[in-house]
């Protein structure tokens, strides 16, 4: 008894622990590589991977001053970037794997570009497939400002154990098309692509073409321009996204006639490869990734297209991957079983002590 009492007490002081499942969340949002391991008791995971969006081309306004044509007076917006891919998954793991990621970049968006005073082209955004950028031809330097395109979103990318999940990043914007004759918008981007391929292609990145640069010709001495193509988004090695033409010049007049509005660079691919024992189910996409820059609704006059007076460029939203862990298992904080008190627990030992006692004499012989 005295015996079952001490283990009694031992019981009444001592801690408990309980087991707990809780599902955590970790999202990584910062362009560049990254690591995630599977901690321990957990067999599958949840993923989106999500490419980056492409950058906007840059437009112009025409005022409506002396010595202007009213044909050319309006607006003309560049072309808005193509919104990035999202890919979507479960995936079969076991404790310990550790899981790759990369995070792609924005595209840049375009802006005015001279030869007395460059302000670069749209730049692709790095990734696991890195976006086109837009190209330009240098003007003489007594031409007029030409409207650069926007660079592709770069494509976001997951790996385990020879299984790869990578989200397309999305087309850069056309630049508007401008000369001293005729004026027009640009074309957007186009979204990363969806569905997502299965492939073995997809364990390799692939980045996307550049945007054809913005040439100039002479007619009667006068300088024609046209707006440069969007860069393509970055994606997989076998589908990429194409570079955005650049339209030709007509000339059967006076004036020449543009062949076409500038084109948006092409949506970067999206793709699954499954390798090892790595299943993956639930499988979707969209194109729910990082935004593409959405194109200024009311661009800058060309007249103000000085040197230090250059529009900002407007960029997409880079790319995210999130990570969900539905059955994480955890342990509470240690819980103290409820005592009796100091007090409570010297009387109850005691009490045993003394109930002891009294057996033992009780079985001793008179």
């Amino acid at each position: 008894m005295v015996r079952n009492g001490v283990a009694l007490i031992a019981g009444i002081v001592g801690l408990s622990f309980t087991p707990l499942a809780l599902a955590v969340t970790q999202s990584f949002v910062t362009p560049g590589a990254h690591s995630f391991t599977v901690p321990a008791g957990v067999t599958s995971i949840q993923v989106e991977v999500a490419g980056a969006g492409g950058g906007a081309g840059s437009g112009v306004t025409v005022p409506n001053e002396f010595g202007v044509p009213l044909s050319l007076v309006g607006v003309y917006t560049g072309g808005s970037g193509g919104a990035g891919a999202r890919v979507s998954a479960t995936i079969a793991v076991a404790p310990g794997d550790v899981i790759n990621l990369t995070v792609a970049d924005s595209g840049k968006g375009g802006t005015l570009h001279t030869a007395t005073a460059p302000a670069g082209t749209g730049a692709g955004g790095a990734g696991s497939g890195s976006g086109g950028s837009t190209a330009n031809a240098d003007d003489p330097a007594d031409d007029s400002a030409s409207l650069t395109g926007g660079g592709g979103g770069g494509a976001s990318a997951l790996s385990v154990s020879g299984t790869f999940i990578r989200a397309g990043g999305g087309g850069g914007g056309g630049g508007a098309h401008r000369n001293q004759s005729t004026f027009s918008s640009a074309e957007s981007g186009a979204p990363g692509m969806s569905p997502a391929v299965s492939t073995a292609d997809c364990a390799l990145p692939g980045d996307g073409l550049p945007g054809t640069a913005s040439p100039y010709v002479i007619s009667s001495g006068i300088y024609h321009r046209t707006g440069s193509g969007g860069g393509g988004g970055g994606g997989y090695a076998s589908q990429v996204g194409a570079g955005g033409l650049t339209p030709g010049l007509i000339f059967g007049g006076p004036f020449p006639v543009v062949e076409f509005a500038p084109e948006g660079g092409g949506g970067g691919g999206s793709c699954v490869f499954v390798g090892g024992a790595k299943a993956l189910s639930n499988l979707s996409t969209d194109i729910l990734g990082g935004a593409g820059g959405i194109a200024d609704p009311a661009p800058i006059s060309v007249w103000d297209a000085t040197p230090g007076n250059e529009p900002a460029p407007i960029d997409g939203s880079a790319g995210w991957i999130r990570i969900n862990v539905p059955d994480a298992p955890v342990l509470s904080a240690p819980k103290a079983v409820p005592s009796l008190g100091i007090a409570s627990l010297l009387t109850l030992s005691s009490l045993l002590l003394t109930i002891g006692a009294f057996r033992r004499r009780k079985s001793q012989p008179d």
